[in-house]
Formats: C-alpha cells, sequence, structure tokens
C-alpha cells in the first residue's frame, strides 16, 4: 500500500478526519526547505495517483500539529488505510 505523512509540512494540505486534500511530495529546497518548483507526477506522487485510480487503500499516518484537530497528540499516530 501506498501511504501519506499529514505532518503539516505542506501549507495546502488540509485534514478534515475522513477527507484529507494532500498536496504530494516534492518541490522544495534541499538547502531552505521552501517550496521552490511544482511537484511532478513522478515517483511517490505518480504511485499515489495509480493507487487511487485502482481504487486501493493509502495508509494514512498524522503527525502532531497545532493546525489539525485530527492530529497525533504526540509524535506520529497510524490512522489506518483509507
Amino acid at each position: 500500500y501506498q501511504r501519506i505523512v499529514l505532518s503539516g509540512g505542506y501549507e495546502d494540505d488540509q485534514d478534515f478526519g475522513d477527507v484529507i486534500i494532500y498536496t504530494g511530495y516534492g518541490g522544495r529546497s534541499l538547502d531552505t526547505g521552501k517550496q521552490v518548483t511544482d511537484q511532478l507526477l513522478t515517483r511517490q506522487n505518480l504511485a499515489l495517483v495509480k493507487s487511487c485510480q485502482q481504487g486501493l487503500p493509502i495508509r494514512v499516518i498524522r503527525r502532531k500539529n497545532q493546525l489539525s484537530a485530527h492530529s497525533a497528540e504526540s509524535g506520529y499516530r497510524y490512522d489506518g488505510l483509507f
């Protein structure tokens, strides 16, 4: 199964509990950590799209994040298959 980690790292990610808007992986500068390019439909992003198209479940892991009521209380938490 593919997995996503909701960690608060991308400002466009949204977590509504049962519905997740996940912006993907990549496009960050290794030096600054800031988003500098669009995310490409390759590697992890392509695998995630293919899983969705095939109706395969996605593993969801949530990290503690002050911005989401659904985040882990501390560290990381595996929330199952979606």
